[in-house]
């Protein structure tokens, strides 16, 4: 008879425990986010047999919390970058569709040291420099330009890869660039340039370490490509000793009048 008893006591117990309801802990929301990504988060089982009357029990497993296995079928967070259409000749751009918002400001708090990398350059007023060909008071720019600040949320980085760039409330991070108003262009010369020489407007770039996501969904600073500043080459095009002889290479100089009088004497 205490055997049955016994018996029963324990299957009692264990229903108990298996009826206990689930204690879900989201660090990251399962669900689709207005973003339309997937994210993963972990189910925390909490036992607790203090109601059992079972003090040994309650010391044992009382607010044990178990972890379910790394390998479950939780899907892998994904971020395809897909740049505005606009953008396919530039290195960045400041729209983009499916723009992670709500994941970038979890990982923001949970990445607090990455506050330090939110910074704004500063455009600055024209300072006047004397120019090739250009008085002091025609100020006049070799290569037209646009210079502004800019807030990209798509980037190329060093490795030619497209990630999305952290610029939103509370973080932003704006970039000092200068783009060319006629690339390939000649350059702007008020009395024109050598002979044999060709001018023409060039886009320099330099790279910007910015904080950004990765395509695994973690932040991290990365560097990216940006236009700096627009530059006026020049080309040698011509021969050199052609230029400097002119169209009387190869032909015979002219006589002079006073050396045909004496050759007549």
């Amino acid at each position: 008879m205490k055997r049955i008893v016994l018996l029963l006591f324990v299957l009692s117990v264990s229903n108990e425990a298996e009826a206990l309801p689930q204690l879900i802990i989201p660090v990251q929301n399962s669900s689709r986010s207005e973003s339309g990504f997937y994210v993963q988060r972990k189910i925390l089982t909490h036992r607790n047999f203090a109601a059992s009357g079972d003090d040994t029990a309650g010391r044992t497993d009382a607010g044990k919390i178990i972890f379910p296995s790394d390998d479950g079928d939780f899907p892998t967070p994904q971020f395809p970058v897909r740049p505005h259409s606009g953008c396919e000749n530039s290195t960045f751009c400041e729209n983009t569709p499916n723009y992670p918002k709500e994941y970038l400001q979890a990982a923001l708090r949970t990445n607090k040291d990455l506050k330090f990398f939110s910074s704004d350059d500063l455009v600055l007023p024209d300072v006047l420099v004397h120019r090739v060909n250009a008085l002091p008071d025609d100020d006049a720019p070799l290569c037209e330009a646009t210079e502004k600040v800019v807030y990209p949320k798509v980037a190329q980085s060093k490795d030619k890869e497209w990630l999305f760039v952290v610029n939103q409330e509370g973080f932003s991070q704006g970039v000092r660039v200068e783009t060319c108003g006629k690339e390939n262009n000649a350059c702007n010369l008020i009395e024109g340039f050598a002979e044999g020489y060709k001018t023409v407007c060039k886009q320099k770039y330099i790279y910007r370490q910015l904080v950004a996501l990765s395509t695994i969904g973690q932040l991290k600073p990365e560097k990216f490509r940006f236009p700096a500043s627009c530059c006026c080459h020049i080309k040698f095009t011509g021969n050199p000793l052609g230029l400097r002889m002119g169209s009387s290479l190869g032909k015979k100089a002219p006589e002079l009048p006073s050396s045909k009088a004496n050759r007549g004497k």
